[in-house]
């Protein structure tokens, strides 16, 4: 039997940048509201800001382009949240429909954040399952290089040299004077050594 859930596109869409991100989401659409009351801007910058606390449960968030490239822009450059109720769709009405918004998205010159961008459907099939986090002492050199540069380039700053830092901030999480242990802490080693956002505030509460 085919699976079908209640779905709803959330477009966010910086306007300095040019840059969008598609958020498919099952929470309920408020009809009154016209919003997904936990898919907001206030809630992406609140998640940005839980993914530098260094903690295992913080990998998910520390590891999605999206909220890393949030914490690193100014609340005001973004449009307000666009909700786009779907209705019951099963996984292939899902894909379609995240594409054709991708499509107006880019032919409106705005760049998708995710590197790989793919709609994603929750079949429940891993509901319950325990959560696996990543560590540095199991990941390998070029894992870790690959995340250090994915996050370089999310700080938007445009005077690094992502070559040659990657390497560094490999050198620094193996060694053992380090204090990275986990994703969520090399993220947030890498905001606050290379973004120019680290000490500003200019962000939602």
């Amino acid at each position: 039997m085919t699976i079908r859930k209640n779905y709803t596109l959330c477009i966010f869409k910086n306007e300095i940048l040019k840059e969008f991100h598609i958020w498919s989401t099952i929470q309920e659409f408020n009809k009154k509201t016209n919003k997904v009351p936990n898919v907001t801007l206030i809630n992406a910058f609140s998640k940005s800001k839980y993914a530098i606390l260094g903690k295992d449960c913080s990998q998910p968030a520390a590891t999605t382009s999206f909220l890393r490239k949030v914490l690193n822009t100014n609340y005001d450059d973004w449009a307000p949240v666009k909700y786009i109720p779907i209705g019951n769709v099963n996984k292939s009405e899902l894909k379609d429909l995240y594409n054709h918004q991708k499509e107006i998205l880019e032919d409106d010159n705005y760049t998708c954040i995710t590197r790989n961008p793919k709609s994603r459907f929750q079949s429940g099939r891993y509901a319950g399952k325990p959560s696996s986090y990543m560590k540095i002492v199991n990941m390998k050199r070029e894992q870790i290089e690959q995340h250090s540069s994915n996050m370089l380039e999310d700080c938007n700053n445009p005077n690094l040299d992502i070559d040659n830092l990657k390497t560094k901030i490999w050198r620094w999480a193996v060694d053992t004077e380090s204090e990275i242990h986990n994703i969520s802490q090399l993220w947030k080693y890498v905001y606050e050594n290379y973004s120019e956002f680290n000490d500003m505030n200019k962000r939602a509460a």
